[in-house]
């Protein structure tokens, strides 16, 4: 087997389907590169199970592609136990991921592949997102990074690979640091991309092809458990720099608090999001004093998150209609995100 898809899905019988259709349109040959799908149902409590079995029965068929999908119903024990599950039961030489809502342009599969035969020193391979909304409709562009310099830095400074729909990964390199942290709830994604790059090189394919859906926006207590996942990550990082080099910890710190900023405020205007982004900004110009230069935007945001936090709901998104140049105001946090070193 050449290549394993693992799919971890809890209650998504609104979104799986499409994304298993975007894996059957890939342009790569079925027939001559050998791929399997699993699908690691976690707990769903949804029509999940069901609406997969349908599809594995009727749909594929009528699709006539050579490629083998395997459901596997398993205890809700969260994404990363379900990721590795898929991973013991892999074939494939290489392991790719998607979550259950998300969705690829159709040659990532083989551009991706093609990147990692051509590349025999390189662990995994990503390459850029976009985002989409609840519709599937295009809704903002991802960073579009590219790797510089040491991968493990580069990794520990930004997280450029960005989603965990996104890599392509050797299966005994993944294996070789024992696959997703089981004990972390957020930012697994970004601690194992770290952990790969320590042990290989990374390569990239330049062009987005991962779709990642954004819709029911994250809850503020889920902002919280990134924060706590990513200093986590950070300090157990830091141990492994030479003193001259913490200021690397330092950049990554800025990045990952603009990075929250802009996540607490990215949703419906609720006065708990708004004190967590005011919080999380003051950390961001704290780490990085060149945020002071954009003066009128870090004002700007201070106030949008003052008034979300002292008006009612409604009139809140009264201002905000009237107001659209403040609608996404936040984005500007992600623009000055650090990536040298």
């Amino acid at each position: 087997m050449d290549i394993s898809i693992i799919i971890p899905v809890y209650n998504g019988e609104n979104t799986i389907l499409e994304t298993l259709e975007s894996i059957c349109k890939q342009s790569i040959d079925f027939s001559e590169t050998r791929c399997e799908v699993i699908v690691i149902d976690d707990g769903s409590t949804d029509s999940t199970e069901a609406t997969v079995e349908t599809f594995i029965n009727d749909r594929l068929s009528s699709l006539k592609k050579n490629l083998s999908i395997q459901l596997v119903r398993t205890q809700n024990q969260g994404v990363s136990k379900a990721r590795n599950k898929g991973a013991d039961l892999a074939k494939g030489t290489y392991l790719t991921f998607i979550d259950a809502d998300d969705l690829w342009t159709v040659d990532k599969l083989e551009a991706q592949y093609l990147a990692l035969e051509c590349n025999s020193h390189a662990g995994f391979v990503y390459s850029w997102i976009n985002s989409i909304n609840l519709n599937g409709d295009f809704f903002r562009r991802g960073g579009y990074p590219t790797i510089s310099g040491e991968p493990w830095i580069q990794l520990l400074i930004i997280d450029v690979v960005e989603s965990g729909s996104n890599v392509m990964i050797r299966r005994d390199v993944f294996k070789s640091v024992n696959g997703f942290d089981e004990t972390l709830t957020h930012s697994e994604d970004w601690d194992l991309w770290i952990r790969l790059a320590e042990k290989s090189s990374v390569v990239s394919v330049p062009a987005p092809q991962v779709l990642y859906r954004q819709g029911g926006k994250t809850a503020s207590t889920n902002v919280r458990k990134m924060e706590a996942g990513s200093l986590a990550i950070i300090r157990r990082e830091a141990q492994k720099l030479k003193p001259n080099r913490h200021n690397i910890i330092q950049q990554s710190l800025a990045n990952r608090y603009k990075i929250l900023a802009f996540e607490a405020m990215d949703g419906d205007p609720m006065r708990g999001r708004a004190c967590l982004a005011f919080g999380y900004g003051i950390k961001a110009i704290f780490y990085d004093r060149n945020l002071l230069t954009q003066g009128k935007n870090i004002t700007k945001f201070f106030v949008k998150c003052a008034i979300i936090w002292a008006l009612p709901r409604k009139n809140v998104r009264a201002w905000l209609t009237r107001r659209r140049d403040w609608d996404e105001l936040e984005q500007f946090f992600l623009a000055s995100i650090q990536v040298n070193f």
